[in-house]
């Protein structure tokens, strides 16, 4: 016996949430100059900073604040940007997620954060190299 046709389904798209604004954060980092910088940056310093430390060489993924920006950090400063793998990066922000900032900081000219001593935030993060 044959079939009917069925019916076509209505696809599932989600609503649109026009209710929420982009924090200065995310506004940020879709700026050209952080795309600048940050590609600028990687191109100085490719490969993980961390894993470098460590003896490994692994590719850099990620230009990471080591001072969130959301805690003040600076966000052009070089002295606050660390290249990180994808791994390294997960695994430091789930610690600042705890207590954040995980280290001490200095002021640079604008008045914005900035690390007092790069190599402590790699000591913390060089046990998880594997």
């Amino acid at each position: 016996m044959p079939n009917l046709p069925r019916p076509e389904r209505k696809k599932y798209l989600p609503k649109q949430r026009t209710d929420r604004k982009p924090t200065s954060d995310q506004v940020f980092y879709n700026k050209a100059i952080w795309a600048k910088a940050r590609l600028y940056y990687r191109t100085e310093n490719p490969l993980c900073e961390v894993s470098a430390e460590a003896g490994q060489v692994v590719p850099g993924e990620v230009v990471d604040h080591i001072i969130p920006i959301s805690n003040g950090g600076a966000r052009l400063d070089p002295k606050n940007l660390m290249t990180l793998s994808a791994k390294i990066h997960d695994i430091k922000s789930g610690m600042e997620s705890k207590t954040s900032p995980l280290i001490g900081w200095d002021y640079n000219d604008n008045g914005d954060k900035i690390p007092i001593d790069r190599s402590l935030i790699i000591q913390k993060l060089i046990r998880y190299v594997k």
